[in-house]
């Protein structure tokens, strides 16, 4: 089986060489110059290309996003080529890898909170590019004058979602996404990985329907085994939360804040105002009041546009004693400590008003107890990015259906996609982990548990 590492074709790490944006717009409209000049037909015609491919001759660019004042990495930010809905993210590292045809080229590197940086690359070199963000200025005196409190913001959000519901075709659009979920025991031992690239369609309010273009896991089953009913359908905590949260307060136990009423349940205080891509936000913090039943247990923030009232980020935590999504099946152990995590990143596709999924990730952390004893403690992480905004080949998708191991093996799996498809970067140790798993031949099917570490 080739290396996740091996590419086809020439492959070149590329550096930029500097951040002329005025390059990057001159760049841009010769493209469009090109577009204009192409038959309408040429341009519409379907394809069977499965984004991102990649043959002949290719550049690799790798780079490292960090933050311009403190130098700390930025995770999950987004890199897309400039003028175009065609990019990845960085990974929890603030890495990124992305293949590219031709060159020069102009990337887009954005993060809420961050000014937009745009870097020209037209050089070979053996050093990875290096982006540094500086933090967008932040203002404290419109958010005072502004008349609206932090919950009218949210308040409003969650009308304008339900709002675009009596229009959810209009704003639902056909992506392709890249997931990744693995499980480590103990801070170091890989005992479960999860890749997946999925035709999905994103709005709003969630993901709406996704299929399995090509997936693949390995999974220890001695240490896993018994929690298979759970991790298996680990992906239905992305697929299926869905918003506005309209489910009835006491059928569910513990409320999302984007819901009508949320004052009731939760505190909203307004932290500052930031800029991002051109538009204003507003950012809110929430957390649960005391006491609240049904439980109001996640706390958070959410960033708002202070104009159309379009949500563009929405992260939270729920850490409480009677939430315990978690449940193992054997005798005398039990699931303890737990703790979710979740952040749902939106971006603005060419109506303000609209902005659809993005990013989700999830975490999950609990213990495995028997007889009050801490045996081993277990965290599940996932990551589900959308890298194409605009395929150009036509699908369908569906309701999920079975479980997460069941759709892929349902699936077709070919190695040589996978060793050319550097979609997100991944750690060190990640690397290591699938080149181990690679090695024995493990993905796809169950094998006997050893240490990746």
């Amino acid at each position: 089986m080739m290396s996740l590492h091996t590419m086809l074709g020439e492959e070149r790490v590329l550096e930029h060489a500097g951040t002329n944006a005025r390059a990057c717009r001159t760049m841009l409209i010769v493209s469009l110059l090109w577009l204009a000049l192409v038959p309408l037909e040429a341009l519409s015609q379907p394809t069977q290309t499965q984004t991102p491919v990649v043959g002949g001759s290719t550049f690799k660019v790798r780079g490292t996003v960090v933050d311009a004042e403190t130098g700390a990495r930025l995770s999950f930010a987004n890199v897309a080529l400039e003028g175009t809905m065609i990019g990845t993210a960085t990974n929890r590292d603030g890495r990124f890898v992305l293949n590219v045809r031709s060159l020069p080229i102009c990337l887009a590197i954005s993060y809420i909170g961050y000014k937009k940086e745009v870097v020209q690359i037209d050089t070979s070199r053996s050093e990875p590019v290096r982006v540094t963000l500086k933090p967008s200025p932040v203002s404290m005196d419109e958010l005072v004058v502004d008349a609206r409190n932090a919950s009218d913001f949210v308040d409003r959000a969650v009308r304008h979602l339900f709002d675009l519901l009596e229009d959810e075709r209009r704003v639902t659009r056909g992506v392709r996404g890249f997931y990744r979920q693995r499980t480590i025991a103990d801070e170091s031992n890989y005992v479960e990985y999860i890749e997946t690239f999925y035709n999905s369609f994103v709005s709003p309010f969630g993901i709406r329907q996704w299929d399995v273009d090509q997936g693949r896991y390995a999974v220890m089953e001695d240490r896993i085994d018994k929690l298979l009913p759970i991790h298996t359908n680990f992906s239905s905590f992305t697929g299926q939360m869905s918003l506005p949260d309209d489910h009835k307060p006491k059928a569910k136990p513990f409320l999302l804040p984007l819901r009508l009423n949320a004052a009731d349940y939760f505190t909203f205080e307004k932290v500052r105002s930031v800029q991002h891509e051109g538009r204003q936000l507003v950012e809110i913090s929430y957390r649960p009041k005391e006491p609240s039943k049904p439980v109001a247990g996640f706390s958070g923030r959410i960033w708002v546009d202070v104009e159309t009232y379009a949500i563009h980020k929405f992260e939270g935590a729920l850490k409480h004693p009677t939430f315990r999504p978690i449940v193992l099946y054997f005798d005398n152990h039990e699931a303890r400590q737990q703790k979710m995590e979740f952040s749902f990143s939106y971006r603005s596709l060419s109506d303000p008003d609209v902005t659809v999924i993005e990013r989700v990730n999830f975490r999950i952390g609990y213990g495995i107890f028997a007889d009050d004893v801490l045996k081993s403690r277990m965290d599940v992480e996932s990551t589900f990015f959308v890298y194409d905004f605009n395929p150009q080949d036509t699908f369908g998708a569906s309701p999920m259906a079975g479980t997460d191991y069941e759709r892929i093996d349902a699936a077709k799996y070919d190695p040589e996609f996978w060793s050319n498809n550097p979609v997100l970067a991944r750690t060190p140790v990640d690397q290591q982990a699938i080149a181990s798993f690679e090695q024995t031949g493990a993905f796809g099917k169950l094998v006997e548990s050893t240490s990746q570490k």
